[in-house]
């Protein structure tokens, strides 16, 4: 009763306040299963400016889809969970740092992007999963360093040459997604150096792999069809962008590859499946299609 009349004689805090709250409390009791944003703490939610995930007003704490983020902490308020029972999960025992479950990015934000409040790389345990085998095979087979960045790139016919701050230089021919370091066929993104097109290119293949991640993280709350028909619109008879464009059959192939439904949302999807969708759509895309070429040019000797 002490409570509840406390409650009232403060406007600014209310009843609303305390339910808010008492939904927080028991959405920590049950981290490891939370699928979405309680109604309860919705309400009020804006955009964080730090994380770009919704923050809601009152509590101040982030949504990262599998828990929540205090950015007045600097750290998750529950520690972090995989589906798969593991006594670390996503530990990477080489990294000191990815042993603190409550750490965000393994407390390096400034190089690495949380997208769904588990740890988003590929060293590790991930380095097993399918998505990033993929993707580290068709580096190793086409010598790719996915993290060297280039200072600048032009685009000629099928071709884009990319220049290095150490005077070297790298040509790709091929595809949009191939030649353009561009997996989803993004139009915006973060590491753009250059347009193919109407097409991005990015800086190296590891902006353009988060880019698209970032894109389909921005559609958490839609299942995959929906979220696949707004990156793919349909043929329109009109657009010749569009042309050839099923989006329903697209993401019928894309559910399957990660055994999901295409009513499933995005939100619902494990960091596994979240990393094969990444994937299967690159290959959709293109991305992995045969016939492309890389060639590699060293920086000039120095004139003695």
């Amino acid at each position: 009763m002490a409570t509840t009349a406390q409650l009232n004689e403060n406007s600014h805090q209310g009843f609303e306040a305390a339910k808010r709250m008492l939904c927080l409390a028991a959405m920590q009791a049950k981290s490891n299963t939370a699928s979405g944003m309680p109604l309860c703490l919705r309400r009020n939610g804006i955009g964080s400016r730090s994380s770009g995930k919704e923050r809601d007003a009152e509590t101040g704490l982030d949504y990262f889809l599998a828990r929540y983020y205090s950015g007045a902490q600097g750290r998750f308020i529950s520690p972090d969970w995989s589906g798969i029972p593991e006594p670390v999960p996503y530990a990477n025992f080489d990294n000191p740092q990815s042993l603190n479950l409550y750490a965000y990015v393994n407390n390096n934000p400034l190089s690495f992007a949380d997208l769904d409040g588990h740890k988003l790389d590929c060293t590790g345990k991930n380095a097993e999963g399918a998505g990033c085998k993929s993707i580290a095979e068709w580096n190793a087979e086409h010598g790719i360093d996915p993290d060297k960045k280039a200072s600048s790139a032009k685009a000629k016919g099928k071709s884009v040459t990319y220049n290095y701050a150490d005077g070297s230089t790298v040509v790709l021919i091929g595809n949009h997604p191939s030649r353009d370091n561009n997996p989803g066929n993004q139009v915006a993104g973060e590491g753009r150096i250059g347009k193919d097109k109407g097409f991005v290119i990015f800086d190296s293949a590891t902006s353009g792999w988060d880019a698209l991640a970032d894109d389909l993280q921005s559609h958490s709350d839609d299942d995959v069809l929906t979220t696949i028909t707004v990156r793919t619109p349909p043929d329109n008879g009109k657009d010749k962008m569009l042309k050839g464009n099923d989006p329903v059959a697209y993401a019928k192939r894309v559910a399957a590859r990660i055994g999901v439904n295409p009513s499933t949302k995005i939100s619902d999807l494990t960091p596994a499946q979240f990393n094969n969708m990444v994937v299967a759509i690159a290959r959709e895309e293109g991305y992995f299609a045969p016939g492309g070429t890389r060639t590699y040019s060293a920086p000039p000797k120095s004139q003695k």
